[in-house]
């Protein structure tokens, strides 16, 4: 709604990458996020607030990612190590991955079925694998 009165204001453009991200176009979000840090031109506190707190939630999927991949590259070399299993199914998790998540869990529970850790992510898991 804002972007749409104020198609100028950086801040308008934060909001919509909010709407957009949270409506599930991480595209949009990302494109509305740059329109808004295009357009600071004048640098008020509240302008830089407003994309600072888009920006951090828009790119943290992107970056989940990156570091998705970075423990998928250790696995290469440590292929039974429990606590990268574990770390990959939190990471997909938040991302959404529910099925991979899922799989990466039940690799961690293989290795050390009675691990502390292990049990109360599963639990996290299960229940959101559970849900259609």
């Amino acid at each position: 709604e804002w972007a749409g009165r104020w198609p100028w204001s950086s801040r308008a453009h934060s909001q919509m990458a909010l709407a957009w991200f949270e409506a599930g176009n991480e595209t949009k979000a990302l494109e509305e996020l740059k329109l808004g840090n295009d357009l600071l031109i004048i640098k008020t506190r509240a302008a830089e607030a407003s994309l600072k707190k888009a920006e951090d939630k828009v790119t943290q999927p992107g970056k989940v990612r990156q570091e998705i991949a970075s423990w998928e590259k250790i696995l290469e070399t440590r292929p039974n190590y429990r606590d990268v299993y574990l770390r990959l199914a939190i990471l997909n998790y938040q991302v959404g991955e529910i099925k991979q998540a899922q799989s990466d869990w039940e690799k961690a529970n293989y290795l050390d079925p009675n691990n502390e850790e292990v049990i109360k992510v599963g639990k996290i898991i299960s229940s959101q694998a559970s849900q259609p």
